[in-house]
Order: C-alpha cells, then sequence, then structure tokens
C-alpha cells in the first residue's frame, strides 16, 4: 500500500471534504426539523402520548396509560419526566423526536460507510435529511423518530459485532454492551422495535449456526436484552391477547409494499417503482459477484448487498404475514425501522450505475434538490395545516367566549382531555365535560342542556366524525349560528331553542 506523504496529503484532504459535506447536511437535516417545531397544532396521537404521560407518578403512568394502550413503556416514561421536569408544550414534547431526527443522518452515514464506502454514506444521509417521512416523524410527539434512531443504532453497532465474529475476532465489551442497551431501548419504545431486536437475533443465529465458537458469545449478546425485558413479559401478552385494540388498522393489500416504499420518498409514486427497481439492481449484482461456495453462511448473510435487501424485506415480509394471519399491524410508520435500508439501497445503486464521476454528482444533488423542493413547495410541509386542528378548533371557540358566557361545549373526540388541553392554553374557561357522537348520545345533550339551561351550544369533533343521525338531530332541534372546518376537526355553535 502506497503510504507516501503525497497520498498521505490526499487521503486527508478527501476526508476533511467529506467531513464538510456530512456537516452541511446534518445542518440542514437539523434545521428542517427544528424549524417550526411548534407551527402545527398536536393531533390525535399526540395528545394520546400526553394525556398516558400526565399522571402524578410513573407507575401511575405506566399501570394506567400505558397498559390499556398497546405500546410498551419506553416512549411514554419519556414523556412523563418531560411533562415533571420541563414542561407540556408542543416544541417541549416534540424535542426528542427533532433531536433522534437530526442524530440518525449521522447514523446512517456511518452505516453507508461500513457497508460500503464514504460515498454511499453520504448519498443515504441525504436522503434521511431531506425526505418528507423522517422529517415529519421528527417533528412529532411520538416514539417513531427514536424507534427510527435506535433501531438503525443497534443495526450498526449489530453489524460491527457480527463482522468481527465473522474474521474471527473477539468484539470489545464496550461495544457489546452499548449495543445490548441499544436493543433493550428499541425494544422498550415499540414493539417493532422488539420485533427489529429479535430479526436481527435470529440472523445472527443463522450466519452463525454451524460454527459453536460464536455460540457463548451470541448468548452473551442477547442475555441482557431478554432479562431487561421479562419484567414486561406479562403485559406483553395480555396486550397481544387482545388484538381488537389495533382494530383501526386495515388489512394489508397487495400492494402495501410499493405503498411503503412511496412513503420513504414523500409518497411520490414513481420513486416506489424507481425503489423496486433500485431492489432488483443491488439483488441481481449481489448473485452475479457473490462466491456461492463459502465454507460458512456468513460470507453470503453478510455481504453489504444481502444486508441491505434482507433488511428491506424480512421486518415487511414478517409483518404482512402476522397482518394477514393474526392481526393487522401493518401501517407505514410501523416499518420505519426498515426506512434505513431504502435510502441506503438507494446510495448504492447511485453508485452501481455506470455514471462519470461528475455525472453522479450531479444526479444526487438534483435529486436531493428534488425532493426538498417537492417537500417545501409540493407538500407545502411549512406553510400549510399537517396535523388535525385541535389547536386552532379550540382557539376559534375561546376567542368567542365572551360573546357566548353561558353556552356549554360538548366534543366528540376519544377523551375530553385532548380538547381541554387546548382550551386551558388558550386561557378559555370553557371545559368539555360530555362526549357524543353517535345517534344513541343524543340524550347526553338533552340532558347536558337541561342541566345546564345554556343559551348557546359549541360542539367540536376532532379525529372522529359524528354520526350522520347525530348531527339531524342538533339541526333539527337547535339553530345554527356558524360552523367552521378545520383540518380533522370541525366547530359548530348553535342556539338552544
Amino acid at each position: 500500500m502506497d503510504i507516501s506523504p503525497l497520498t498521505w496529503v490526499n487521503w486527508r484532504d478527501a476526508a476533511k471534504k467529506n467531513l464538510f459535506v456530512l456537516l452541511i447536511i446534518v445542518l440542514a437535516g437539523a434545521g428542517l426539523r427544528f424549524y417550526g417545531l411548534d407551527t402545527q397544532s398536536f393531533w390525535n396521537d399526540e395528545l394520546s402520548s400526553w394525556r398516558r404521560s400526565s399522571y402524578p407518578t410513573l407507575a401511575q403512568t405506566i399501570q394506567e396509560g400505558v397498559l390499556p394502550d398497546v405500546h410498551p413503556p419506553g416512549y411514554q416514561a419519556l414523556v412523563y419526566f418531560l411533562e415533571q421536569w420541563v414542561g407540556e408544550t408542543e416544541v417541549i414534547l416534540r424535542f426528542p423526536s427533532a433531536v433522534a431526527g437530526a442524530l440518525v443522518v449521522v447514523v446512517i452515514y456511518l452505516i453507508g460507510r461500513a457497508l460500503y464506502s464514504e460515498k454511499e454514506g453520504l448519498i443515504a444521509a441525504g436522503l434521511t435529511a431531506v425526505s418528507w417521512a423522517p422529517i415529519y416523524y421528527s417533528q412529532e410527539a411520538r416514539a417513531y423518530s427514536l424507534l427510527f434512531l435506535f433501531s438503525a443504532l443497534s443495526a450498526y453497532l449489530w453489524l460491527g459485532i457480527m463482522r468481527g465474529w465473522q474474521r474471527g475476532e473477539k468484539p470489545s465489551l464496550g461495544v457489546r454492551a452499548v449495543y445490548a442497551a441499544t436493543a433493550v431501548i428499541t425494544a422498550y419504545l415499540h414493539y417493532f422495535g422488539l420485533y427489529f431486536i429479535v430479526l436481527q437475533a435470529l440472523w445472527a443465529a443463522l450466519i452463525f449456526i454451524k460454527e459453536r465458537r460464536v455460540w457463548p458469545g451470541l448468548l452473551g449478546l442477547y442475555a441482557l436484552p431478554l432479562i431487561a425485558y421479562l419484567p414486561w413479559l406479562s403485559a406483553v401478552l395480555n396486550q397481544a391477547a387482545q388484538p381488537e385494540r389495533a382494530s383501526w388498522i386495515p388489512r394489508p393489500r397487495v400492494t402495501a409494499f410499493s405503498s411503503f416504499l412511496k412513503f420513504a420518498f414523500n409518497d411520490i409514486a414513481v420513486f416506489g417503482s424507481l425503489t423496486l427497481v433500485a431492489l432488483a439492481w443491488v439483488g441481481v449484482y449481489y448473485l452475479l459477484n457473490v462466491n456461492m461456495r463459502p465454507k460458512v453462511w456468513s460470507a453470503r448473510l453478510l455481504d453489504p448487498d444481502a444486508v441491505l435487501v434482507l433488511w428491506l424485506s424480512v421486518p415487511f415480509l414478517g409483518a404482512y404475514v402476522l397482518s394477514i394471519t393474526y392481526t393487522p399491524l401493518l401501517v407505514n410508520r410501523n416499518l420505519i425501522i426498515a426506512l434505513p435500508a431504502v435510502y441506503l439501497l438507494w446510495a448504492r445503486w447511485l453508485v452501481l450505475v455506470p455514471f462519470k464521476p461528475r455525472c453522479q454528482k450531479a444526479v444526487v444533488i438534483l435529486l436531493l434538490l428534488f425532493l426538498l423542493t417537492h417537500l417545501i413547495f409540493v407538500k407545502q410541509y411549512y406553510t400549510t395545516p399537517q396535523k388535525e386542528q385541535f389547536r386552532e378548533a379550540t382557539a376559534f371557540i375561546a376567542a368567542r367566549e365572551n360573546l357566548y358566557p353561558n353556552a356549554i361545549v360538548i366534543g366528540y373526540v376519544w377523551f375530553p382531555d385532548y380538547l381541554n388541553y387546548y382550551l386551558e392554553r388558550h386561557g378559555s374557561t370553557y371545559r368539555v365535560t360530555y362526549i357524543a357522537g353517535e345517534e344513541s348520545d343524543w340524550e347526553t345533550v338533552v340532558t347536558a342542556v337541561a342541566t345546564g339551561q345554556p343559551a348557546a351550544l359549541w360542539y367540536i369533533s376532532a379525529h372522529k366524525t359524528p354520526a350522520p343521525g347525530f348531527m339531524a338531530h342538533l339541526q333539527q332541534n337547535m339553530t345554527t349560528i356558524s360552523h367552521e372546518q378545520f383540518l380533522g376537526a370541525e366547530v359548530w355553535l348553535f342556539a338552544v331553542d
């Protein structure tokens, strides 16, 4: 190997250039995630995150907030401490997601560099930085951005450990301990995180199935995650026994995979098709170049191209089969564990396509500029409502409280707290005390009017749509004063006759 001073200077200059490009990508990604963090209202699921963590103690949060839900307690515990120690505004509760979204850009760069080279790492990092899906979940008070980060980090550490064993080395105790801790966090953030860690364990077992020297280390690697998850195991089994809790998820269609690929690229249909082309291209390249007669399985299953194809396809296929045979689980945001593979796959494809270096750079830059332009000007991400407008709908009511001080407020939401959270922040004394929206709920309205004797009645629905029969009762028995439509929410004001 040439280690002349000139070669060293050139390498050092190239390293500085790559570091500078990475810094620009990370700063751009961070800016896109932190800008306008409170522009959008909390929507239904974010208000669920807030409400489920708003109990006086962590034990109550887990017992009364988490157990009745369909998620593990990791993210809700984080939100609990934020609410207790910092606050509960949009910026505060979304801040961890934004930080995770910025950090994952670096992690995906590291994975691309470890699998291939600096070039693939930078391209994949750039795609992660400017694409809609990672940005959207970086600005949401839900677990998905942290799941994205920690699943990617676990994959990076897992690859390093597996490759060390493959070379006959013994990975350091520190690296194995960090992986085990990352695996625990990933599994406690979301059940798809647990699913991803289980897939990694099965993958590792398959790789080294014939190499007994590795098995003690492999068993030790997963001992801590297993022990750490045992206290939550009974809750997992209890939630799994009640699949109706996720009854809102539809059965997956045969187009579910292409839908996920579109999701990765701003929901642009052509990118779904192009990603399939990239997957086929990389897969064929792998088959044409891999040594088909290795002495051990690891020579095949740890090949970088095989890693990408399996990372993208296996989590989807497993979730699809479970959704068909057990209960629907397959929604795009749950598959955020496979999103790094999409961007890495594109990076690999763009490098494999026989472009000249300058042409390749131009294609990558134009691709990134297109996705960014589409995000800002076509999807109008920063200038139009993207989330259900609980905040704006309640602000409309609060601003008119002086005109109708004797009015009552009836809502149609999952919990009254979702509306009262914003009514309180708007400085209103109004509170939602009745929930009604089904035709059978009309008696609730009659009772509320008879009890309060109001001159007017506010009716607000958000995330849920009232039954036509219920609305017919309202409109036939009261006089409509005003009606305002918001994204995912509606407000009516009725004079009580």
